[in-house]
């Protein structure tokens, strides 16, 4: 698998899954929105026509706004979110004006669960979260990922694999 860009890895260490916030996610958000919209305004827009003017012009703005969010902001907020699963470790990248990073090597994976509205059953996203050793809460988050089982999977395997060629390289 290709190496993310700005992804330095460690001696022995290979990308095994590569993966950014889905648009299916952030494309749920939007609908929802202009679905919760139009149940607001149209029936509002019938009760009178002079408002139903006014309303019938916020409706299509609406549109056209969530239109140039879904086109401009979407591809930002999938571009600056990134998930790297490795045969030594797993790490989140995320973040559009500040950067933050989180990670941790696979044998201090304690838990891992996943967050999955109705929407995101319907489309397939959800976020992962793994919780570490040590830790109170989820350290690691992989939000809006596309098959998210597939995720957990993936991360079950290799921190498996890993602990077991961590106890069999100690004995």
């Amino acid at each position: 698998m290709v190496v993310p860009k700005s992804f330095m890895l460690v001696d022995g260490e290979e990308v095994l899954w590569h993966g950014h916030r889905s648009y299916r996610s952030i494309f749920g958000s939007i609908m929802l929105g202009l679905i919760l919209l139009g149940i607001i305004v149209i029936p509002a827009g019938l009760s009178d026509e002079s408002l139903s003017v006014v309303l019938s012009t916020f409706l299509i703005l609406g549109l056209i706004l969530g239109l140039l969010f879904f086109l401009i902001v979407a591809p930002f907020v999938k571009l600056n979110s990134e998930y790297t699963i490795t045969n030594k470790r797993i790490v989140s990248r995320y973040g559009i004006f500040s950067r933050k990073l989180a990670e941790t090597t696979l044998d201090r994976i304690t838990d891992i669960s996943l967050r999955q509205g109705l929407l995101g059953m319907l489309l397939n996203y959800g976020t992962v979260k793994v919780n570490t050793a040590g830790s109170t809460k989820y350290e690691i988050v992989f939000e809006g990922v596309a098959d998210p089982k597939q995720v957990i999977a993936l991360i079950r395997k290799v921190s498996e694999e890993y602990k077991n060629n961590k106890q069999n390289a100690t004995n």
